[in-house]
């Protein structure tokens, strides 16, 4: 497996999937490990193992047959990601252009 982990303590990420409401944690060997992600995209492009990573990533790849998705129909729970910023400061355009690219991204990747 290619595993994430927190570069602060070295704590990998858990794999939780649920299918219904079954759930179940993903253990495996961990054959590589990275605390980035565009790091562990390319290790699983390389074909050194088999990530969990956000869709939005893996889509494109897996839309190009470069990866394949394993273990339908369970899934992770989806991951919270927020844009934070002081509300009583004016945004300069390429700061909102930014907040509303990431906003576009990931509401196209919602899952369904």
């Amino acid at each position: 497996m290619i595993r994430y982990f927190y570069a602060g303590t070295g704590r990998q990420v858990p794999i939780e999937l649920r299918s219904g409401h079954e759930r179940v944690t993903v253990e495996g060997h961990r054959f590589v490990s990275f605390n980035d992600g565009n790091a562990s995209l390319v290790a699983a492009l390389a074909g050194l193992g088999v990530l969990h990573t956000l869709a939005v990533f893996a889509q494109p790849y897996i839309e190009k047959g470069e990866l394949v998705r394993l273990l339908d129909p369970w899934s992770a729970e989806p991951v919270p990601i927020s844009i934070v910023y002081s509300p009583n400061r004016h945004l300069s355009t390429r700061v909102r252009a930014f907040v509303d690219w990431m906003a576009e991204l990931f509401a196209a990747h919602r899952p369904r």
